[in-house]
């Protein structure tokens, strides 16, 4: 997909809430199969005062590209992503900080492979928690730590995995729902908050 976009920094272009006439529709968020979609976005091109060719459709990635913002994905979107993620294999670390921050740096996610499983599988705190606080930290956020680890605590009851896992066999089909469950629920948290 094509188009020609310049920034007017001094003056609104003229028509500049008909700027995304052509395009209704741009995909951010996908979710059980169908896609999420913001409608009528025409205000974001006038906020910047930028000007598209109007003959042509941009994809969800240039068009964010173009305006240098990430999509303001719900919660509920970040949760989702952050449970695909656990299932595809990352630990729960991982996939709450991919999940809500969109980072994928290898570095990063080696660092954050260390805390799954309670900090290398030993059980203590919750990888999610962790993946969370990295999250808030890499938003600049990070006075917002100590309300991450009381609202996990308030919602599951505990931030140990030791805690959170009781009852379970460590690595059966149940521990990990009940992991990524964690997670998702987690990521949405964390969303919240950022």
């Amino acid at each position: 997909m094509t188009g020609s976009i310049r920034r007017n920094s001094n003056t609104r272009s003229p028509g500049a809430n008909d700027l995304l006439t052509s395009i209704d529709q741009v995909n951010v968020c996908r979710h059980v199969g169908r896609t999420r979609q913001i409608r009528n976005l025409s205000f974001w091109a006038a906020a910047y005062g930028s000007s598209l060719n109007k003959n042509h459709h941009y994809g969800t990635t240039m068009f964010l590209k173009i305006l240098g913002k990430r999509p303001d994905l719900s919660p509920a979107c970040h949760g989702q992503k952050a449970g695909k993620l656990f299932a595809s294999g990352l630990n729960c670390t991982q996939a709450v900080l991919q999940a809500t921050t969109g980072r994928k740096d290898k570095d990063i996610m080696k660092i954050a492979k260390a805390f799954g499983g309670g900090i290398s599988d030993r059980k203590c705190l919750c990888g999610a928690i962790t993946g969370g606080l990295m999250a808030l930290g890499l938003n600049g956020k990070s006075i917002k730590s100590g309300e991450l680890i009381d609202r996990f605590r308030k919602d599951q009851g505990a931030t140990c995995c030791v805690a959170l896992s009781r009852g379970l066999k460590w690595k059966s089909k149940e521990h990990l729902n009940n992991c990524r469950r964690i997670t998702e629920e987690t990521a949405k948290t964390v969303s919240d908050m950022l």
